[in-house]
């Protein structure tokens, strides 16, 4: 089954269609949780109260969020840093994508608080932000619902299940029995897909080829480099990853993406599975990506 939420597609799937309108509920359930906690368009989100730099206690949902987030941060060496919220603001990309031209904003880097200056205490389940920082959680919380939503149904009813949020898709099913089943990773350019069988894991696809806008000087999208804090310009229109969990493998496409040129053979060294597609059109298959069929 499918519907739109968040502006795009979630996609449910169990083997069992007896318990699909229970599977339903729950992740129904989950998103409008991760909504709530997580969402920098929902003026009265959780995320969005923390802007006056006051430490916070805040709610396990964000909590974990934030952490994923933090982690891939860090992990990155700030090529991934959720702290660029109020970048794409003034690229224009406020609650919707612009639909007219906007200005290219007067960028000050130097100035700019990253990630370093978040402050997260899980022992206390607190969390502060610097003054004025919109932290963004577009790269992490849709992945997060995902994997949450599918582990609970799971869990529940020990079926196989794949969740698909935008894109971002979780896979659980018995690995230990050879169960595998079929997912369909979408281009974002054109209705065509392609479909690979896979067992209990996550994957996820950036794409420069969506959430398009123009300024005055250039094309904008939404994925931004934090070095420059302008929309990445590398040779990739879209990355697809496979990872232990759909949040790694979100994390890890959109950091390709920024990385450009250097993408391949990062994610060789961390033997991430992943399908590459260049801005002309050419594919590139890294670290045994499933067989597609």
């Amino acid at each position: 089954m499918s519907w739109v939420d968040w502006t795009c597609e979630v996609v449910l799937w169990v083997k069992d269609g007896n318990i699909a309108e229970q599977a339903e509920v729950i992740l129904r359930e989950v998103m409008a949780d991760v909504e709530q906690a997580a969402s920098r368009f929902k003026p009265d989100s959780e995320i969005l109260t923390l802007r006056d730099g006051e430490q916070a206690v805040v709610s396990p949902t964000l909590l974990d969020i934030a952490r994923c987030a933090l982690q891939a941060a860090e992990a990155t060496d700030g090529l991934f840093d959720p702290t660029i919220g109020q970048v794409l603001i003034d690229w224009g990309y406020r609650d919707r994508v612009p639909e007219v031209e906007v200005s290219a904003p007067s960028l000050t880097l130097s100035s700019r608080a990253t990630y370093r200056d978040v402050k997260l205490d899980v022992d206390r389940s607190t969390m502060q932000l610097p003054a004025g920082v919109v932290f963004d959680l577009g790269a992490t919380a849709k992945a997060w619902a995902a994997d949450e939503a599918a582990r609970r149904i799971w869990e529940r009813f020990d079926v196989a299940v794949v969740v698909g949020i935008g894109g971002d898709l979780a896979v659980f099913c018995h690995d230990g029995d050879g169960e595998t089943v079929p997912v369909g990773i979408s281009e974002g350019i054109e209705p065509t897909s392609t479909h690979i069988l896979v067992g209990t894991c996550g994957l996820a696809t950036s794409t420069t080829s969506r959430r398009r806008w123009r300024s005055a000087t250039t094309d904008v999208h939404h994925i931004i480099d934090p070095r420059s804090a302008s929309p990445s310009v590398g040779p990739w229109r879209t990355v697809t990853v496979m990872a232990a969990n759909c949040v790694a493998a979100n994390h890890a496409a959109t950091v390709s993406i920024i990385k450009g040129d250097s993408a391949q053979r990062w994610l060789s060294e961390l033997q991430l599975p992943a399908r590459m597609v260049s801005k002309q059109g050419d594919v590139t298959y890294v670290s045994m990506w499933p067989v597609e069929c």
